[in-house]
């Protein structure tokens, strides 16, 4: 699956080292500013214990689990995003998980889908990696598409007050990352920068609310 199998979406991909980082803050902050985006969170499961040997390969969840309050979709939903799904997977069966995922979305919606391992199955506009430092952790799924990042943002503390000195840290540590962007804002108490937000709205082609 490449951007042409899925229909030439407007797809922005936001992946982490590890959970916990800032990934859904960042979302959620996204999903505020710019109406009309479509949210896909994708996660790696165990079979379904009510499935019994049945258990399908990979499933979208419900509606109710998707719209619980302390879920990541739910707070999508809560931020404004127009649609959101969850797909749970497990075996090898992405490729074919995301065709049914990617169905639920109107084809000109743009997409924010969370996922490391779909980045080589959709060939997004861009791939935004989201850091909290120091970074002791690095997930495989994540290591392996670190040459497709064209945006890292660190999600900063105020305790972290040079900026290029961590992002010099960074490189070092994954030599192989080369971004075009880099950002730094602490997503729990500050907004995006403009630059980011003019970017993104290049990335998505989508309208800021105000």
């Amino acid at each position: 699956m490449n951007s042409s199998a899925v229909g030439g979406r407007r797809i922005l991909s936001v992946v982490g080292p590890h959970s916990n980082c800032g990934k859904t803050l960042f979302v959620v902050q996204v999903v505020r500013i710019f109406r009309g985006l479509g949210c896909l969170k994708i996660s790696p499961a165990s079979p379904r214990a009510d499935s019994g040997d049945a258990s399908p390969a990979f499933w979208l969840e419900e509606p109710a689990r998707i719209d619980r309050r302390d879920s990541d979709t739910g707070r999508y939903r809560a931020a404004g995003a127009a649609a959101v799904e969850r797909l749970r997977h497990h075996g090898g069966c992405l490729p074919e998980a995301m065709a049914l995922a990617l169905s639920r979305f109107p084809l000109a919606m743009p997409l924010i889908v969370e996922s490391s391992s779909a980045v080589p199955l959709i060939d997004p506009v861009a791939v935004l990696l989201v850091l909290r430092w120091p970074v002791t952790e690095m997930k495989p799924a994540t290591q392996s598409i670190l040459t497709r990042v064209t945006d890292v943002l660190i999600n900063a503390g105020q305790e972290d007050t040079a900026t290029a000195t961590g992002l010099g840290q960074v490189a070092q540590q994954f030599p192989e990352l080369r971004p075009r962007y880099c950002w730094r804002v602490d997503l729990r108490c500050e907004d995006l920068p403009e630059a980011l937000i003019r970017r993104l709205g290049d990335v998505l082609a989508a309208t800021p609310v105000h």
